[in-house]
């Protein structure tokens, strides 16, 4: 008989990091466990159905009302909690956490956390997630650099497991029919906000030394217009992706990926996807990033505070690949050993278990 996992996450955005996460772990898990996903504000109207189907059942609550979201929360919670499931799976930080596992019933509390640990996230941490932390049977963090932070200030054992990513294998093999182009193209995709370094991207796109790079950006975010975009003609504005289909064109274009980030990461899955295509990357250096930077060349972590250094390091990693001095075989081979789906699917199977 299979074991019952209740995934509670705190929210789900429209695109984001946990919401990969969620999907792709639905999708790898549903054959070995019976899943139940509840969602206490869900605003993923596009990956809707796909989560259906990966799920045993699904509660996701739609009000723009917080208030109202919270009593049907409440009303959810007290439903489920005539199941005893074998394991409740938060994602998320939050006062809900603590409150979802209160009310339900389990054998087993797993805490999944996802974003940076460092010494202001625990300055400004909700109190009653810290509580969640401390109380629950396994706090599992999405990085190692992330584990020994929390591990050093809740004076617990804490276990990296990473999140699941999709593996963007097949992109290399259609780069040779599309990128064709003199220009090189480096880019970046997922949510537009400022805390993701695209206002960076938009001044590399603007400077003359910059010229034989085309820049692209896909995604969306409120703080973004299309028409915000019109101004850098040496920058090229997509849009939205909508599956994975879209996203394997996406990396096919691209010859390098740009992270730019100030965002308190915990280890971003658009790096793990961009390794598993074998495409170069530059990035920041925030949460877990550091834990796969597995080649000098290929992974570049950079202080994007200075801007002379963002521009050396684009420059020279266009010339390495100009030079044909960059291959992407060693980012692959690190990716199939630690982050593939058959790997991820047992670590996660151990935790479940332990």
């Amino acid at each position: 008989m299979k074991k019952r996992i209740l995934i509670y996450c705190t929210q789900l955005m429209p695109s984001g990091g946990i919401e990969s996460h969620i999907i792709e772990f639905c999708k790898n898990m549903l054959p070995h466990f019976e899943i139940d996903l509840l969602v206490a504000n869900f605003k993923m109207k596009l990956h809707e159905e796909i989560l259906k189907r990966n799920c045993s059942r699904v509660f996701f609550i739609k009000s723009a009302n917080p208030l109202k979201r919270r009593v049907i929360l409440m009303k959810t919670l007290l439903n489920l909690s005539v199941k005893r499931y074998d394991v409740l799976y938060t994602n998320g930080n939050g006062a809900s956490v603590f409150l979802a596992a209160k009310i339900l019933r389990y054998k087993k509390w797993v805490l999944h956390h996802h974003m940076e640990a460092d010494r202001d996230f625990f300055h400004a941490l909700n109190p009653k997630y810290k509580k969640s932390m401390l109380l629950a049977d396994h706090v599992i963090a999405c990085s190692n650099i992330n584990a020994i932070n929390l591990n050093r200030e809740l004076k617990r054992p804490v276990n990296a497991v990473h999140c699941f990513s999709r593996d963007l294998s097949n992109s290399k093999k259609m780069r040779k029919e599309i990128n064709s182009s003199n220009k090189l193209h480096f880019g970046y995709y997922g949510r537009l906000i400022p805390a993701k370094g695209i206002d960076l991207i938009c001044r590399l796109s603007e400077d003359p030394d910059c010229r034989n790079i085309s820049f692209h950006l896909w995604g969306t975010g409120d703080e973004y217009s299309s028409s915000f975009f019109n101004k850098y003609p040496n920058l090229s504005f997509h849009g939205a992706f909508n599956n994975k289909e879209e996203l394997s064109e996406i990396v096919s274009l691209l010859d390098a990926f740009l992270l730019f980030t100030t965002h308190a990461e915990g280890l971003p899955i658009s790096l793990l996807e961009i390794m598993s295509a074998g495409i170069p990357w530059i990035s920041s250096n925030k949460g877990g990033i550091a834990d796969i930077a597995c080649d000098p060349v290929l992974s570049k972590i950079i202080d994007i505070k200075d801007y002379e250094v963002v521009k050396q390091t684009v420059l020279q990693l266009a010339c390495d690949i100009k030079n044909g001095d960059i291959s992407g075989d060693k980012q692959q081979a690190f990716y199939k050993q630690h982050f593939s789906r058959e790997v991820l699917i047992n670590k996660w199977e151990s935790v479940f278990a332990s």
